[in-house]
């Protein structure tokens, strides 16, 4: 009983990890859109090198990589759980 509660668990938490990271998935269009007044810059490079958006671009990959982290983490507790 105890392994089916941890197994549901870890599942739950992948689905979780995998929601988190379906919100940070956004294109850098996206970014520009919602971060750079339409005044500043003039082509879509010079935005890209905007602190506002560079940072943005940054908090997004880095979530990425912490959702991809998290998935496979649950996925090796649950594996473990089977054997």
């Amino acid at each position: 009983m105890d392994n089916k509660l941890t197994i549901t668990g870890m599942v739950l938490n992948i689905i979780g990890s995998l929601l988190l990271v379906e919100f940070f998935i956004i294109s850098d269009e996206e970014i520009i859109r919602l971060n750079v007044s339409r005044f500043s810059g003039s082509t879509h490079k010079e935005k890209l090198k905007l602190p506002a958006v560079r940072d943005k671009i940054i908090q997004r990959d880095n979530a990425i990589c912490a959702g991809i982290f998290l998935f496979f983490g649950f996925v090796f507790q649950i594996i473990d759980q089977l054997l």
